[in-house]
């Protein structure tokens, strides 16, 4: 396992390493600039953007799957919100991450039905096929908590990248699981945060704006609540941690970090998979498998 790293030096690597989109350059540019001239301004563009995800495009595989779900559509803060089930068994709630949607995990819940699991997902608002054009990290914890509220027995969470930070969350707040696998999940809100500074180039005083008008709508516990190494150390739940060693967007290091505060962690670390490859590849999906069979 890789050894803990600290923020400033994941940040400086990363930095390194993440693809921008081109269209993310470009606001990178027009809030630098003006933020040398409004940094109120600029802070406040920001925070509004930060609310906003990117659609990711629905591959046609996917599509044909999540439109064989039994599909519930449920009214979650006045949006319409779909929860997709499939097969029967052991229930297994996998959450997509930021920008993501639940077609993402369509060869991981195809294996998870032929070996006998009921699979449940959903799309977050403002992703997937959801209503919405905002949200945010406190409705992805919500909608996983009525999601587990509802279900008669525990179960196991598959969680992607941000929506691992929301499942740590839940179970920090006294709703158990069964298992919990993270998959090229950051290690907290807060170094996302900082990381987009140094990623948009951006001044300090522009980032304060915008964490002030984040501390003004969640409080000032939002950085604490939303941190994985902030969270239970003596957590009990059984844990997958799942990285890749090419990962552009959450460098694999963080694995080190969560392995060091949850000892009892096992693992799986790949290659040349990046940050959503890692949830189709036949090897990492037959690890998980494995994991969940001993923890059921």
């Amino acid at each position: 396992m890789n050894p803990s790293i600290e923020w400033s030096d994941l940040i400086i690597q990363q930095q390194s390493q993440v693809q921008q989109h081109p269209v993310f350059n470009g606001i990178s540019k027009v809030l630098s600039l003006m933020g040398s001239v409004s940094p109120t301004l600029s802070g406040k563009w920001l925070n509004s953007l930060w609310f906003k995800p990117q659609s990711m495009p629905l591959k046609k595989e996917d599509e044909s799957w999540l439109n064989a779900a039994n599909t519930e559509w449920v009214t979650f803060n006045d949006k319409e919100i779909p929860v997709y089930r499939w097969g029967e068994g052991p229930s297994i709630l996998c959450v997509h991450g930021w920008g993501g949607h639940s077609g993402q995990f369509t060869p991981m819940s195809q294996a998870l039905v032929k070996k006998g699991f009921q699979v449940i997902a959903f799309d977050a608002p403002a992703h997937g096929a959801a209503a919405g054009k905002r949200t945010d990290l406190t409705e992805f914890s919500a909608i996983i908590e009525c999601i587990i509220q509802k279900e008669k027995s525990p179960l196991h969470i598959i969680a992607h990248s941000m929506g691992g930070v929301a499942s740590v969350d839940v179970i920090n707040r006294g709703f158990p699981v069964l298992s919990l696998t993270l998959m090229g999940t950051p290690l907290s809100l807060e170094y996302i945060v900082n990381l987009t500074q140094v990623q948009m180039a951006l001044g300090r005083n522009v980032m304060d704006v915008h964490k002030r008008l984040m501390e003004t709508k969640f409080g000032s516990g939002v950085w604490q609540r939303f941190d994985l190494l902030k969270s239970n150390k003596k957590l009990s739940t059984p844990l997958m941690l799942v990285y890749d060693k090419d990962d552009t967007q959450v460098v694999f290091e963080v694995s080190g970090s969560l392995q060091q505060h949850w000892a009892h962690a096992q693992s799986i670390i790949s290659e040349g998979l990046g940050h959503n490859r890692l949830l189709r590849d036949e090897n990492t999906i037959s690890g998980v498998l494995d994991f969940l069979h001993q923890s059921t």
